[in-house]
């Protein structure tokens, strides 16, 4: 038994257990003070950023000044930040109670967002990954909340194209995933250096700067590019690439690290990575940190596997589904798609409930979820 699978016997029981109704009373108490946030579209082509229950009722639905991505929820104020999908220069921190805007922010001059930011621990800090186009390499901006969000310094990403980013348990390192991609804001998405791209997954002391740790993919999957993660409650990153190469090509697309250990690339059947089709949107740990969900929105897939062990558990099939929140259930989901619809699903049930009520909302969701459970 290794290390890992040591700190998960440790973790409780089954997941797949029978539920009593005790429980079943528990578990819809405490989803009343559940919230979840993410960006959407509407059919016009306007951009939100939408706020709901865990019953699926609309909180607030707020306008962006272009396509969202992620959003980070501050923990300590009523903050969220909602930084520009690439190559956007815009950041919004909008009152996630009643969706108002309390700033609107521009990047630094030669600088522009990845769509991806995380808070401090304190909630006195904000982190966004972006591009220097002076220098065509990634940074880290730091903003202090306390000065409405003022840029005091910016750190190296130490890779070109960080995207998503977010802290250990310890809230000072700062773990990054740089993709690799080189672009460009007059080039657009354009892809400009497939053939010399280097992914990596880097961890950066926030308070010195200082590279703790990189870690690289063998040559040959150079072009897999290392774009979200999540992190379970003992520092364990799931990570989840996009691969660049042929399309006849299936490299796996999922793996696993810790702090002073090599990456371990998972196994999925062959049948499931082929329905994958070589990309990845989103990561999500689920409560208890032994299950992570990985979607798949090109495939119309979302698949489960055990942090324990890193073995591949089950999918289920969502249409253009990305965005994945937990609730506070154990090995329980929130799923959302393109196609404008929200569903619960529990590892193991085989059946999506959806959030009727967000339907007529009429639009399509964006790639990323994120949850508040107060």
């Amino acid at each position: 038994m290794n290390r890992r699978q040591f700190l998960y016997t440790l973790a409780g029981a089954s997941l797949l257990a029978p539920v009593s109704s005790l429980a079943t009373i528990k578990a819809f108490n405490k989803t009343k003070n559940s919230h979840y946030f993410s960006a959407r579209s509407s059919r016009d082509g306007r951009y939100f950023i939408c706020a709901f229950d865990a019953k699926g009722q609309l909180k607030f639905n707020t306008r962006l000044p272009g396509r969202g991505h992620g959003i980070a929820r501050n923990p300590q104020h009523n903050h969220l930040a909602a930084p520009a999908r690439r190559p956007g220069t815009y950041l919004l921190i909008i009152d996630q109670k009643n969706g108002e805007v309390l700033h609107r922010l521009e990047s630094s001059e030669e600088r522009h967002f990845y769509g991806h930011s995380i808070y401090s621990p304190d909630g006195r800090w904000l982190y966004t990954t972006e591009n220097d186009l002076n220098n065509n390499r990634g940074v880290i901006g730091v903003r202090d909340v306390n000065k409405d969000y003022k840029q005091m310094a910016e750190l190296s990403a130490y890779g070109i194209g960080p995207h998503e980013l977010n802290l250990l348990s310890d809230g000072q390192t700062l773990v990054v995933a740089n993709g690799g991609i080189l672009t460009r804001p007059e080039t657009g998405r354009s892809k400009l250096n497939l053939d010399t791209m280097s992914p990596s997954l880097t961890y950066i002391d926030t308070m010195s700067g200082k590279l703790l740790e990189q870690h690289t993919l063998p040559k040959t999957l150079h072009k897999n590019s290392i774009r979200h993660f999540a992190v379970n409650q003992h520092d364990q990153v799931c990570f989840a690439m996009q691969y660049q190469g042929n399309a006849n090509d299936l490299p796996q697309l999922i793996g696993l690290h810790q702090r002073g250990q090599n990456i371990e690339l998972l196994e999925a059947p062959k049948a499931t990575l082929k329905q994958m089709r070589n990309y990845c949107g989103s990561v999500c740990a689920d409560a208890s940190g032994n299950w992570f969900a990985v979607s798949s929105p090109k495939g119309n897939l979302i698949t489960f596997w055990s942090a324990r062990d890193g073995q591949y558990v089950s999918s289920i099939d969502v249409n253009d589904g990305c965005g994945i929140a937990s609730s506070q259930e154990n090995g329980e989901f929130l799923l959302s798609n393109g196609m404008g619809n929200v569903y619960r699903y529990r590892i193991g049930s085989r059946r999506l409930s959806a959030l009727v009520e967000l339907s007529s909302l009429n639009g399509h969701w964006d790639n990323h979820m994120i949850g508040s459970h107060l």
